[in-house]
């Protein structure tokens, strides 16, 4: 079947942040509060790129294929996906960010209570349900994939994954938006990239497409899609499988 593509790879900051906001869907409180953790997200990024582009345009399509491909309009999910990279690469400087005018700053030594204490501020500046799902998609700290330990962070990753897929339904939800992001780029975008970056793309996000078969055909995730969402997901799936693994 033929699944309608909203052309996000294409749009400029602008129409995907228009995209997201313009929409009978949300109440002028939900879309203050939305655009809020854009501002925020767009704030912690800014010197951040992904695919060539400002890191945002990332979270922004990520936040789009929540809304405009599962039609989910839940805006504590759609914010947690503009935040989910914030706390695993600026936890400091959401501390900073997000403080209290003329209070001091404390930041933790500890990467994981680093971590910790950027959800904690997440969750003041927006909700406990928005911070808890930026939490289960959060990479744990020093998950590097440059070092001679790839192996082993490689499955500390997937495992990850697999945790936060089963434990909480939005994270399942924000988990796949991002993982079709970042895999349909890897597709869309092999022939500009070289050989080892297809190799580690194979190996991240390969192993995860039976992971979300799996979870997206469970009762309480079939509860929470439409026909539409199951069809698209079920489109991406079909798509990895046919075109992820390029010459594994």
């Amino acid at each position: 079947m033929t699944v309608p593509e909203l052309g996000l790879k294409d749009q400029n900051e602008a129409q995907l942040l228009e995209n997201l906001l313009v929409t009978p869907e949300w109440s002028p409180a939900a879309q203050d509060t939305i655009r809020n953790a854009y501002e925020l997200a767009s704030h912690l990024h800014a010197t951040d790129k992904h695919g060539g582009k400002p890191y945002v345009y990332h979270l922004l399509r990520v936040a789009n294929r929540v809304t405009g491909y599962l039609g989910i309009y839940d805006a504590e999910l759609v914010m947690a996906a503009l935040l989910h990279d914030s706390v695993e690469d600026h936890p400091v400087d959401i501390l900073t960010a997000t403080a209290h005018p003329n209070q001091p700053i404390l930041v933790p030594h500890d990467p994981a209570e680093l971590q910790t204490a950027a959800l904690g501020q997440l969750a003041r500046v927006f909700s406990s349900r928005t911070a808890e799902i930026v939490r289960a998609v959060t990479n744990p700290p020093n998950l590097d994939f440059s070092t001679a330990g790839y192996q082993t962070n490689l499955d500390r990753y997937h495992q990850k994954v697999v945790r936060a897929v089963a434990t909480l339904p939005e994270a399942a939800l924000l988990k796949f938006c991002d993982w079709n992001d970042n895999a349909m780029s890897l597709i869309h975008q092999a022939d500009m990239l070289s050989p080892e970056r297809i190799a580690h793309g194979q190996r991240k996000y390969g192993p995860l497409i039976p992971i979300f078969e799996q979870r997206f055909n469970e009762a309480d995730m079939q509860a929470r899609l439409s026909s539409d969402a199951t069809a698209y997901i079920n489109h991406q799936l079909f798509m990895a499988k046919e075109r992820l693994i390029l010459a594994a």
